[in-house]
């Protein structure tokens, strides 16, 4: 590992088949660090405050689905990415069409609302864990290059 690159994968399912693809593809185990531990579940939104994320999910709707919403109490702390998908699969809205979110657009409303404090409370410490493990991954990645560039 000399490249100073880092990855960051959700720690559910669907994180795993990420880094499968990046292993596959070269990418070296000890540049992966996961959301939470591997296998923890955890995903990107899972870091996200509740009431910010819901409010994000429902700006959304409110631009493509008339009529439909999504409540707090179908909202988990954990494994909301694969939750949200499995709750629009059931929803229609009131003309029958089946609901679909877009996470890009959902990420965007919820950095616009960057300044009020988006990281849920319960997560600071994992994201304060995943900041040393990066700056571990890209020290040693600087410590390796300056050793290759002596030679």
């Amino acid at each position: 590992m000399a490249a100073r690159v880092a990855y960051i994968a959700d720690s559910d399912s669907g994180g795993e088949k990420n880094v499968k693809q990046l292993r596959d593809g070269g990418a070296k185990q000890e540049q992966i660090a996961y959301l939470g531990s591997k296998g923890a579940g955890l995903c990107v939104e899972d870091f996200v405050a509740k009431d910010v994320y819901v409010a994000a999910v429902n700006h959304e709707l409110a631009q493509r689905w008339r009529g439909v919403q999504i409540k707090a109490t179908e909202v988990p702390s954990r494994g909301r990415s694969n939750a949200l998908k499995n709750w629009c699969r059931k929803k229609r809205d009131l003309d029958g069409k089946v609901v679909n979110v877009y996470r890009v657009n959902v990420a965007q409303r919820i950095l616009d609302r960057r300044e009020d404090g988006i990281v849920a409370p319960g997560q600071r410490r994992r994201l304060q864990q995943l900041d040393a493990k990066l700056t571990s991954i890209f020290e040693k990645a600087t410590h390796l290059l300056g050793a290759t560039t002596e030679s």
